[in-house]
């Protein structure tokens, strides 16, 4: 069974951690970056249901863990980006021009990647 080591989450949609959590490896760990809106519903029903258990199934069954950590200052973020450069990582951009704002913003609940609005000549 293949997967991922990590999967690094900065959207904060809370209805897409099933779907991150079943591609990881076993005993991968699932870093959010941010807090999940809506609160994923294993965090906020009192009685299970199946999101929650499959939830729980995944993280059991598969050994995974889910971290949290606060994104950093200035500096922290210069370092990450020396990081994913110094290893050739890669990140996947959906690119809106800046008069396709709104439709961008209506995407970004649907996006599977971060959405970006650049000015017309880079797009």
């Amino acid at each position: 069974m293949g997967g991922a080591k990590i999967v690094v989450v900065t959207a904060n949609d809370g209805n897409v951690l099933n779907s991150f959590l079943e591609g990881l490896c076993i005993g991968g760990t699932l870093l959010l970056l941010s807090f999940p809106t809506p609160t994923p519903l294993a965090l906020r029903e009192e009685l299970p249901n199946s999101t929650t258990w499959d939830m729980v199934l995944m993280l059991l069954f598969k050994r995974c863990s889910i971290r949290g950590w606060p994104a950093g200052d200035a500096k922290a973020c210069e370092e990450a980006i020396q990081f994913a450069r110094a290893f050739g990582i890669k990140s996947l951009n959906e690119v809106f021009t800046l008069d396709q704002a709104p439709e961008a913003y209506e995407y970004r609940t649907k996006a599977r990647f971060r959405a970006v609005i650049v000015p017309q000549t880079q797009a």
